[in-house]
């Protein structure tokens, strides 16, 4: 087995940003909504596991299908979105205009695979690790 790719050395990612792959527009979730209409009405409907957390246009964070798993299923209709948000910080989110190569280093530091994407004006979109994983498979990066 090779060595895996030093990302920071990746031509691929050179001069890419953020904003060049993430993807726009993500579906969202209001704080009111519970988790058993997330599940069925989003995350199945849509085939996404990761949804930015809207209230009035404000991003207050993230909720996620592992977030989801953590809560009994029989407590579902009862459990509202806002009670298990993860709310914006450093470490889930990343701005548009940041390169592919700090977003690697990025996953690497914190572990994470996806993140809310974010402008001065707040929810611009969604990235995921896989999102990354793509552009390396069309370059055939080993």
């Amino acid at each position: 087995m090779g060595a895996a790719p030093k990302f920071d050395a990746v031509p691929a990612f050179d001069t890419r940003t953020v904003a060049t792959l993430m993807t726009r527009n993500p579906r969202t979730a209001s704080p009111e909504l519970s988790l058993e209409d997330l599940v069925n009405g989003i995350f199945l409907r849509h085939a996404v596991s990761f949804v930015p957390v809207v209230e009035d246009s404000i991003l207050l964070g993230y909720v996620d299908a592992q977030i989801v798993r953590k809560i009994d299923r029989e407590h579902w209709t009862t459990t509202k979105v806002e009670d298990v948000v993860e709310s914006v910080n450093g470490s889930n989110t990343v701005f548009y205009d940041s390169s592919v190569t700090n977003l690697m280093q990025k996953v690497t530091r914190t572990g994470r695979r996806k993140f809310i994407v974010v402008d001065a004006h707040g929810l611009v979109g969604v990235i995921s690790l896989s999102d990354l994983i793509a552009v390396l498979k069309v370059f055939d990066i080993r």
